[in-house]
């Protein structure tokens, strides 16, 4: 399965799932980041964009990371859910 990570581009210390099936599975799905990159220059060039920085944006309190949805709502004081409860369909 290395191998194949290492075709993919992934570096040595990237952790895939334990079974190998599903690790080859991840691989598989991916997409390489070098062509994922020369992708994107092409459609840029074809497009006639140049791409520009965008301005920085502070990422504010650390502290605020570790939040759990319900701990977040009550943080920010929001009465109601923001994203909406999963309700799983019964088979």
């Amino acid at each position: 399965m290395r191998e194949a990570a290492r075709l993919h581009g992934y570096l040595d210390w990237f952790r895939f799932h334990v079974t190998k099936w599903n690790g080859f599975r991840e691989i598989g799905n991916s997409v390489p980041v070098m062509l994922g990159h020369t992708v994107a220059a092409e459609l840029l060039k074809a497009d006639n964009i140049t791409p520009t920085r965008g301005e920085f944006t502070p990422l504010g309190d650390e502290a605020l990371l570790p939040f759990a949805a319900t701990e977040a709502r009550t943080y920010f004081e929001l009465t109601e859910r923001v994203i909406p409860q999963r309700n799983r369909a019964r088979s």
